[in-house]
């Protein structure tokens, strides 16, 4: 089990808040996010959207993202694509070599999107900003030295919820409505 230290104090050197606006973060995420959905009917708070679309890979967008953090009162949540990561990969990688090529290459989008949300949460946390990133709960990413050191560095709690206990609930139609545990780790300052 993932015990990670007590919260970090916040910077002492703390940039002076500039207008009533939060502004929240999102890396790796759907256009549709419910995250960013519930957060934008919040009153005094902005929406920042990063998707596929935007490639948190290219330095331009992640300039663009560090630009909407600008102080204390904004967060960043990241939702790195978990693919490469998920325990059936060890039985798809016996399906061949070019089902282990494609795994390779979801691994390889992990590392760079990995480099970029450190870059966008390093300066975030500079400022005091809270950071959040989740993955399924037995993600090997969780296990890659990258993010232990990142988590090491920054003392972050990490919580395991299970979806069920907040109300995530399957839309597949056979079995509609019903809930679903979708156990989750979710790690933040």
């Amino acid at each position: 089990a993932m015990q990670c230290p007590a919260v970090k104090a916040a910077p002492s050197t703390v940039v002076p808040l500039t207008d009533d606006t939060r502004n929240l973060v999102e890396g790796c995420c759907s256009s549709k996010s419910k995250i960013g959905k519930r957060t934008k009917s919040s009153a005094g708070c902005e929406v920042h959207r990063f998707t596929a679309k935007e490639d948190l890979t290219k330095a331009e967008t992640v300039k663009a993202a560090k630009a909407k953090i600008r102080d204390r009162r904004d967060s960043l949540w990241a939702s790195i694509p978990c693919v490469g990561g998920c325990p059936f990969q060890i039985i798809n990688a016996l399906k061949g070599p070019k089902t282990r090529a494609k795994i390779r290459g979801h691994w390889k989008l992990f590392r760079k999107l990995w480099a970029s949300f450190v870059e966008v949460a390093e300066h975030a946390l500079s400022l005091g900003a809270v950071i959040c990133f989740e993955w399924p709960r037995r993600c090997a990413y969780w296990r890659d030295k990258r993010v232990l050191a990142f988590i090491k560095k920054h003392n972050l709690v990490c919580v395991r919820v299970d979806g069920c206990m907040y109300g995530v609930k399957a839309s597949r139609k056979s079995k509609r409505g019903m809930p679903m545990q979708k156990s989750w780790t979710i790690c933040t300052s």
